[in-house]
């Protein structure tokens, strides 16, 4: 099923796309509570963003990058071998040997969202 990405790739994916929201927010002298409102989402939502944890919806670091006029390289995220598959593959994988992550219908719901 093409290009296998590990977990850790995957993560420091996510972690990556996080620090560049947060550095776009700080060049641009935005504090995350004023990003937050701006955007209808709770503060502690920008923060899990910014850290990149793989649990927050696609949906909202749109909303955010898309705020902050931030042009992320959605082609990594939302191709076949992009990194929203392989983090649903990783999830069935865990499924099937019933080591099943808290996060799977985040990840299904991000994905049905770029697809």
């Amino acid at each position: 099923m093409g290009i296998q990405m590990g977990t850790d790739e995957i993560e420091a994916i996510i972690r990556g796309i996080g620090q560049q929201i947060r550095d776009c927010r700080k060049e641009k002298k935005i504090s995350a509570a004023d990003l937050a409102k701006s955007v209808g989402l709770g503060r502690m939502t920008i923060n899990r963003i910014e850290a990149g944890e793989p649990g927050v919806s696609l949906a909202n670091v749109l909303k955010v990058s898309g705020a902050l006029a931030l042009d992320l390289d959605m082609e990594t995220i939302v191709k076949p071998e992009g990194m929203l598959l392989k983090m649903m593959q990783i999830q069935a994988d865990k499924s099937k040997s019933g080591k099943v992550d808290s996060r799977q219908n985040d990840i299904e719901e991000c994905a049905s969202m770029a697809l």
